[in-house]
């Protein structure tokens, strides 16, 4: 544990937090906004793959 960051207890999910660092550095923010793009990404990703093989059908036929 580093002396110099103050350890504090985040109640609503036991992670450590400290009140002194920027809410935006923090690792586990970072994490969960790169998750949520990721899958924003994936989304968009199936749902364009389906519209392309309803269109590949429709030319197909």
């Amino acid at each position: 544990m580093s002396e110099d960051k103050p350890e504090t207890t985040n109640p609503a999910n036991l992670a450590p937090v400290d009140p002194t660092e920027k809410f935006a550095d923090r690792k586990d923010i970072k994490a969960a906004k790169f998750e949520t793009r990721l899958r924003r990404w994936a989304l968009v990703g199936v749902i364009a793959a389906i519209a392309i093989y309803f269109v590949w059908q429709s030319f197909a036929s």
